[in-house]
């Protein structure tokens, strides 16, 4: 998910379809510096956007935006599980409740593929929001500029949460 290391990837990528492909060297080469551009583009619209929120802490379902988190210097404060399909822990959903109640986090975010009714249990009655994080990119067409719409979801997501 992060902006740094989906750059690279398209660079180990680019770099392989020339290795197989010389006579196309040229598109692919375009084609990163393209992509290259609209990610730099869309992070820099995304750094001024997030600025505000930066400070905001929230608590995640899964252990999973670390890098988009470390990119745009968001303050997650801990996640439910580190892996989906397992469940919170007690102490986990007890730590998690104590700061809600004392006001440290803007928001808990779920995702839509593991939407568990522990979220709402550990929030409510706190006043704290609850957003949506979708890893999956469930919603955003797989396209050209898929990635960048990917990228402009989470940004919307995290900041209408956290204001």
């Amino acid at each position: 998910m992060g902006p740094k290391q989906s750059l690279q990837a398209a660079t180990v990528i680019t770099d392989t379809l020339i290795d197989f492909d010389p006579l196309h060297k040229n598109e692919y080469k375009a084609n990163l510096a393209l992509f290259e551009k609209s990610v730099n583009i869309a992070t820099d619209e995304l750094k001024k956007q997030l600025q505000p929120v930066t400070q905001h802490g929230y608590f995640v379902f899964h252990d999973g935006y670390g890098y988009f988190e470390k990119y745009f210097k968001l303050n997650n404060l801990g996640h439910f599980t580190v892996k989906p399909d397992r469940r919170p822990g007690a102490k986990t959903l007890i730590s998690i409740r104590r700061a809600l109640q004392e006001k440290q986090a803007y928001c808990v975010f779920s995702e839509p593929q593991f939407s568990p009714a522990v979220v709402g249990s550990v929030v409510n009655g706190t006043g704290v929001s609850i957003g949506t994080l979708d890893p999956m990119a469930t919603n955003i067409a797989y396209e050209q500029g898929g990635y960048i719409a990917f990228l402009q979801e989470l940004g919307q997501s995290f900041t209408k949460c956290l204001k």
